[in-house]
């Protein structure tokens, strides 16, 4: 996956603006929080937009929580972007793309 690879080079340890924000400036100043508030509902939003339609297309199983499996989601490519600015082992940000992967698959209806 090229978000893991990405996350865990050198370029990904400098993590996002918003990894950044959230990090460093949204505990103490409530106009950071509001925006980083916003950046993640927006996110949400469209992976479970996503997700929907991929479930009404019937490529995902109707049986997924399509919002819980968005917040699963986006807490992972968040947590991804943490991991990667702490410099952590590269291998821990590939296997939760891994892992991530193995769940998605998990959803995913085989071809008829």
């Amino acid at each position: 996956n090229a978000q893991g690879l990405m996350a865990a080079s050198d370029q990904g340890a400098q993590g996002c603006f918003y990894c950044n924000t959230a990090t460093e400036r949204v505990p103490e100043d409530q106009v950071s929080r509001t925006i980083f508030g916003a950046h993640i509902d927006r996110f949400q939003r469209i992976v479970e937009s996503a997700l929907q339609n991929a479930v009404s297309e019937g490529d995902l199983s109707s049986e997924i929580s399509c919002r819980d499996q968005s917040v699963l989601i986006i807490t992972t490519f968040q947590g991804m972007s943490v991991l990667a600015r702490a410099r952590v082992d590269p291998d821990l940000i590939l296997a939760a793309t891994r892992a991530m992967n193995e769940n998605l698959d998990r959803m995913t209806l085989l071809p008829k």
